[in-house]
């Protein structure tokens, strides 16, 4: 057997390992060959699906129905991985969504994004009404902020602000 001049070498219970920098192609092993059609298949499955993330993020975020990427997008990856909402009243969720996301005002259509992505089982055809009458009596009842947004999409809300009783006030009298 001829070893090259870079070669690394590895030895289990079994059998000695060599990994040779100037192997070619026909010297490999069958199951060396499908493990690298495999790898290649894989990655480039990878690559597409990646790709199709992607477009289906930017369409959403274009959409308004998906908040904008950056730090808060932590927040909508651990609610697909845990999905926390799946056993809560629906204001429960509201109301944890609005906290996960703190100072930033998020449309009803990106609450009912997120919801639906922590798990939420909503039983209604018209989900996106459901969150709205929900996050306007959590406004009402002093428990967010809202600012009303005319136009498409509609009011905004988030987690009611330390020290701002003022906004407490203002979402009652304009909702009242």
């Amino acid at each position: 057997m001829q070893t090259a001049k870079n070669s690394l070498t590895s030895t289990d219970d079994i059998r000695t390992i060599v990994h040779r920098q100037d192997i070619r192609e026909n010297e490999m092993d069958a199951t060396t060959k499908t493990l690298l059609a495999k790898l290649h298949e894989l990655e480039r499955q990878k690559w597409t699906i990646g790709r199709d993330i992607d477009a289906i993020n930017r369409t959403l975020a274009l959409a308004g129905v998906k908040p904008p990427t950056g730090t808060t997008r932590n927040h909508e990856i651990q609610y697909v991985a845990n999905q926390p909402f799946a056993k809560l009243l629906l204001t429960d969720a509201c109301l944890s969504v609005l906290r996960d996301y703190g100072t930033q005002w998020l449309s009803v259509a990106e609450v009912e994004f997120l919801i639906a992505r922590g798990g939420y089982p909503f039983a209604t055809a018209d989900a996106k009404n459901s969150v709205s009458v929900s996050l306007r009596r959590l406004a009402e009842q002093g428990k967010c902020e809202v600012e009303r947004v005319r136009g498409s999409h509609g009011n905004r809300y988030r987690k009611l602000q330390e020290g701002d009783s003022n906004a407490v006030e203002d979402s009652r009298a304009t909702n009242g």
